[in-house]
């Protein structure tokens, strides 16, 4: 199945791409822990694995280690909120080691 071949390397990317954004591991992100940074980071996840991938809550909460359908429902809510209050932000790097070291 071609599809499910691809959905999943896009949402690896994305997974990839949140975690070094927040400078949080993947095991960080996909974990249970419960650091500021790291649950923002898990939640713009989820959101955009729900926007660019049309995955279900379900299927999103499989990738995710497991979360519940209501906990990455709550997440993507989260974010969406934020991003009708902010609609863009900086490019710069939330990652301090990065600063000045775009590509």
């Amino acid at each position: 199945m071609i599809t499910g071949t691809v959905i999943l390397s896009q949402s690896e990317l994305i997974i990839k791409e949140v975690a070094a954004e927040f400078c949080v591991t993947i095991e960080a992100l996909k974990g249970l822990d419960r650091e500021k940074e790291v649950v923002l980071a898990r939640h713009v996840a989820m959101y955009f694995l729900r926007q660019k991938t049309g995955l279900t809550l379900q299927e999103v909460g499989n990738i995710l280690d497991g979360r519940t359908p209501a906990t990455v429902s709550h997440g993507y809510q989260k974010i969406a909120q934020l991003r009708e209050r902010k609609p863009s932000r900086s490019s710069a790097s939330r990652c301090p080691q990065s600063a000045g070291h775009g590509p």
